[in-house]
């Protein structure tokens, strides 16, 4: 019996595999195709949001505040203009963290 030799595949010719002006689709995505999904998504957490929201900020602070204040940080402008107000307010927060420890 004979040596098999493994088969190499065919390589498609050198050059753009179709013309100038075609396309491989050449109806393209449907219109709005891309949306569906995210525009669901958003809807359907804006709904779930509307109903637990308060409570699911209020958890999240009480059990993880280090992520808790993650999420602030990532709310806020790259380059805020921090107030002296401001200042005072994230260090009796971050007292009150620290109390908890």
């Amino acid at each position: 019996m004979a040596a098999s030799t493994p088969k190499t595949p065919k390589r498609r010719g050198s050059g753009k595999p179709f013309k100038k002006g075609e396309s491989g689709n050449p109806k393209g995505r449907p219109a709005g195709s891309r949306q569906i999904l995210s525009e669901s998504f958003i809807r359907d957490l804006a709904a779930d949001f509307a109903e637990h929201g308060v409570k699911a900020i209020q958890e999240t602070r009480q059990a993880y505040p280090a992520q808790y204040l993650a999420i602030v940080a990532k709310l806020c402008p790259v380059e805020a203009n921090v107030t002296h107000g401001a200042t005072d307010a994230f260090q009796a927060i971050w007292a009150k963290l620290g109390a908890r420890s």
